[in-house]
């Protein structure tokens, strides 16, 4: 054969190998129950419900427009493989592993994707609606526009990941993680957050009224100008978010922990808070008026300005508070700390202040030692 020939067999070969593979059910699920790595296939707009892939190895394959559903993806791995506007309804996805993959507009409804990971995957216009995600994880991935109503995503994971117009409507998010997450163009209507992880989160300007956030934890958060007025947010977390101008009127916070929290300007009117910590919390003109604040730690907050009156500050703890300007007119005072505090024009008409205590001097001089030189 002339070196022409040659040269063109090979070119032929390799082309032929290159080209993806259609490949049948049967050839499917014969591949996966030898062990080999399917690579190279496609499968697009074939009717593959029913199959059995679990335990398959898969890597560039494509299910564009295919008919997965009811079809066992548990325990498979599927690396850059494309499963855009296909149909998955009831899918078995447990305990698989995605890696840059593709679900676009893809159909996923009631599927299991539970201790399922995903990294880099590309769930958007996806319809995931009552689906089980629990203990499923989504490292930076994008779930813009996807429909995860009625979904089960109690301990689930999304990190660094794109909710935006995402509907979670009914959606079961106890003890989710969901860091970094974008919540301002997200519908949550009747979704039940309890006990969740909300760090570098942002919330601004949402009206999440009367929701139930109960143990959950917004630390280093944005809900600037959030209404989250009657909501019920016991043992939740705030260190160091931002809550300025939002209103938290009537809200249930018992043993809550604002520490290093902002909220300027904050609205608190009628909320309960005992026992919560708002030690260096930022309260200047914040309106606390007749709020139940018994046996909360204020030490070192800022509260110039802000509005106290007719508040309930039994056994509050304010050391090293500065009350500059703030309005403390019949407060209840007894047994409060008020330790080493700058009151400078504080106003403390009709409040009970005979009944707290005042700057401990024993106390002071100790604060105040120097060891000698």
């Amino acid at each position: 054969m002339s070196p022409d020939g040659i040269f063109n067999n090979i070119h032929e070969q390799t082309e032929a190998e290159s080209r993806p593979r259609r490949l049948s059910k049967e050839q499917i699920e014969g591949l996966i129950s030898r062990g080999e790595v399917i690579s190279n296939v496609d499968c697009s707009a074939k009717d593959l419900s029913g199959i059995n892939m679990s335990g398959g190895i898969f890597e560039g394959a494509d299910f564009k427009n295919a008919n997965l559903s009811g079809t066992r993806l548990n325990e498979s791995i599927f690396l850059k493989s494309d499963f855009s506007n296909a149909n998955l309804t009831g899918t078995n996805m447990h305990l698989a592993v995605f890696n840059e993959c593709r679900f676009k507009g893809a159909v996923l409804k009631k599927a299991n994707f539970a201790v399922a990971k995903f990294v880099d995957a590309d769930f958007s216009s996806a319809d995931l609606s009552a689906a089980d995600l629990t203990l499923s994880s989504f490292v930076q991935s994008d779930l813009s526009g996807a429909n995860l109503s009625h979904a089960e995503l109690s301990r689930a994971a999304f990190l660094e990941s794109v909710l935006t117009n995402a509907d979670l409507t009914s959606a079961n998010c106890e003890q989710t993680m969901m860091v970094g997450v974008d919540f301002t163009s997200i519908t949550l209507n009747q979704t039940i957050f309890h006990q969740m992880l909300l760090f570098k989160s942002c919330f601004a300007q949402m009206d999440l009224h009367a929701m139930d956030f109960s143990m959950s934890q917004f630390n280093g958060s944005d809900l600037t100008g959030t209404n989250l007025s009657n909501a019920i947010l016991t043992q939740a977390g705030f260190m160091e978010a931002d809550l300025s101008g939002a209103n938290l009127e009537n809200i249930q916070a018992p043993m809550a922990l604002f520490v290093k929290a902002k909220m300027v300007e904050a609205k608190l009117k009628g909320a309960i808070l005992k026992q919560s910590v708002f030690q260096e919390a930022d309260l200047t003109s914040a309106d606390l008026s007749g709020v139940d604040m018994e046996a909360c730690a204020c030490k070192k907050a800022l509260c110039r300005g802000t509005k106290f009156s007719k508040a309930n500050l039994t056994d509050c703890d304010f050391s090293h508070a500065d009350l500059s300007g703030a309005d403390m007119t019949l407060t209840n005072l007894f047994r409060a700390r008020f330790h080493q505090i700058i009151d400078e024009h504080t106003n403390w008409t009709g409040a009970n202040r005979d009944a707290a205590f005042g700057t401990d001097p024993e106390l002071a001089a100790a604060e105040q030692w120097q060891p000698a030189l």
